[in-house]
């Protein structure tokens, strides 16, 4: 029977001690980005609503995924980053019993 929730990889045979330190170091992680990320987002908004002007243009390729935003003002670009930590660093742990 698999329990799934995400990303680490962990087989039954592991001592509890170290599953839960594996956790609470994930869990750290995340709450980093978590708040890194707001504040990226928070900064995002309230430099789109004071009316901060420029224009940047985001061009990005991965794989087969591309990304593009022309004369976009710094405010949105900020909150798109802080968007992206948060998704990037969310808590994950996969279970698995190997049988």
């Amino acid at each position: 029977m698999k329990k799934r929730i995400r990303s680490v990889l962990i087989f039954n045979k592991v001592k509890p001690e170290i599953i839960e330190q594996m956790s609470q170091y994930q869990i750290i992680y995340s709450m980093s980005g978590l708040v890194l990320g707001f504040i990226c987002i928070i900064g995002g908004i309230v430099i789109s609503l004071l009316g901060v002007t420029g224009t940047i243009t985001w061009k990005m390729k991965l794989l087969n995924v591309s990304s593009e935003l022309d004369n976009a003002i710094p405010g949105v670009i900020l909150f798109i980053v802080g968007i992206f930590i948060v998704w990037i660093t969310r808590f994950s742990i996969k279970l698995k019993s190997k049988n």
